[in-house]
């Protein structure tokens, strides 16, 4: 299994999906997505979702809602 270095840990690291815009990391049991310079951190109810829709949807269906979902928690933040 891969890992990562987050501050001064080494943490177990599965990458799930690969996408154009969007990247969907596990690290250390939490669902990361990573869109551009930002890296969210995604937790229940929202993570088993997400894990039902890694499994469900077609990789452009699965890309195109959560990039939504994460852009539009970022514009809030804006």
């Amino acid at each position: 299994m891969a890992r990562v270095i987050v501050g001064d840990q080494l943490l177990p690291a599965k990458v799930v999906y690969v996408g154009s815009a969007l990247d969907i990391w596990i690290v250390d049991d939490v669902y990361r997505l990573f869109v551009g310079e930002h890296s969210l951190s995604i937790t229940d109810p929202e993570a088993t979702e997400l894990a039902f829709d890694i499994e469900n949807l077609d990789p452009p269906a699965l890309e195109q809602k959560w990039l939504a979902i994460a852009n539009g928690f970022l514009s809030n933040l804006e």
